[in-house]
């Protein structure tokens, strides 16, 4: 019987280190990130990455890993058994939780303290008119088969997959997208230069035209 569970902590909070206990966290970021596994060593198991992450926890003790479970607000989940002194088992990070590990390591019986698991949320890219100036600051006046030389950036927390212009022509319901950029290699910020030919609109005198500058990330 493994000894009652030591109050929790707050998310966040740094949770003191257990003597000869040791977690190797590898974190496996959703595809669309583009992130590669990455795996670190540290003294408690505290775990913060983006939300769908799956976080595979890794307990290694010196007295040995006889039986080992996590304990999930009421759940208690039996970790994978490494011998001689390590288990496992893997979490998705779906929501705010706090957890806890109980085991046997030889003599020993052995309660940590509570964790944080935190899911960061993949923000919206962000994007932006740059130049010309009068136009950033409100309108232009132009003929209809003018063109107009813009400079736009965008930007994201995990990686831009493509930036785009978008004019509607007001009180026509007509609409059209201008591809930009599709940045090679998902960068967190682009800036660039575009012609923006104004013939395809066909426009009349008097027609007024809305422009956006639309970024889109990798998360569909």
């Amino acid at each position: 019987t493994l000894p009652v569970g030591a109050a929790p902590v707050l998310l966040g909070s740094a949770a003191a280190a257990v003597p000869g206990l040791y977690f190797d966290v590898t974190y496996r970021h959703p595809a669309y990130t583009g992130l590669k596994d990455r795996t670190e060593r540290r003294r408690e198991g505290s775990i913060k990455a983006i939300k769908g992450t799956e976080a595979v926890v890794r307990i290694s003790y010196v007295g040995g890993v006889a039986k080992a479970e996590a304990v999930r607000g009421a759940t208690r989940i039996p970790m994978q058994r490494e011998p001689p002194n390590s288990a496992s088992l893997s979490f998705v990070l779906d929501e705010p939780f706090n957890y806890r590990v109980e085991f046997e390591g030889g003599r020993d019986a052995v309660v940590t303290p509570a964790y944080g698991v935190e899911p960061v949320p993949d923000k919206p890219p962000q994007a932006a008119l740059e130049a010309p100036g009068d136009l950033v600051a409100g309108e232009r006046e132009v003929g209809e088969d003018e063109a107009l030389d813009l400079t736009v950036s965008a930007d994201d927390d995990f990686g831009l997959k493509s930036v785009a212009l978008v004019l509607a022509v007001q009180g026509t319901g007509r609409e059209q997208r201008v591809s930009v950029s599709e940045p090679a290699g998902a960068p967190n910020a682009w800036e660039g230069d575009h012609r923006l030919e104004l013939a395809p609109l066909k426009l009349a005198p008097g027609d007024r035209v809305h422009l956006f500058v639309e970024a889109k990330d990798n998360d569909a």
